[in-house]
Order: C-alpha cells, then sequence, then structure tokens
C-alpha cells in the first residue's frame, strides 16, 4: 500500500495545468485538423506542432493575457 504522503505526490506530478492537452483528449481532437503538405517549391517558414499551438491559445484563454 502506498503511504498517503506518497500517494499525494505522486497524485500532483499527474495533474495537468488547465492549458494543458492530455495525450487521450490530443488524440481525439487531432483527426478534425487539416493535414498540411509542405510545398517543395516555395517551402517557407516550418509549421509550428499543432498540439504546442493549441496549448498556448488554451493558455492564453486561461489567462487572459494577450
Amino acid at each position: 500500500m502506498i503511504s498517503r504522503c506518497k500517494w499525494r505526490e505522486e497524485w500532483q506530478a499527474a495533474r495537468l495545468k488547465p492549458e494543458e492537452v492530455s495525450d487521450e483528449l490530443w488524440a481525439a481532437i487531432e483527426p478534425s485538423l487539416p493535414k498540411h503538405q509542405r510545398r517543395s517549391r516555395y517551402p517557407g517558414r516550418k509549421r509550428l506542432n499543432d498540439h504546442l499551438v493549441l496549448q498556448g491559445i488554451l493558455f492564453v484563454l486561461h489567462t487572459g493575457i494577450g
């Protein structure tokens, strides 16, 4: 049996911040996002990771900064 203090530490470590998207939630969201292919002739700037962009948007909405 896990001691109460150890259990609390593990639980707090596993908690997500309000703006963090869990892997399970991301697996549900990702199929609805459009797929983009890079152009070979004018590639431009590399795309950012969609998961990180969503977390950034949620952070701004949660904190009210902007």
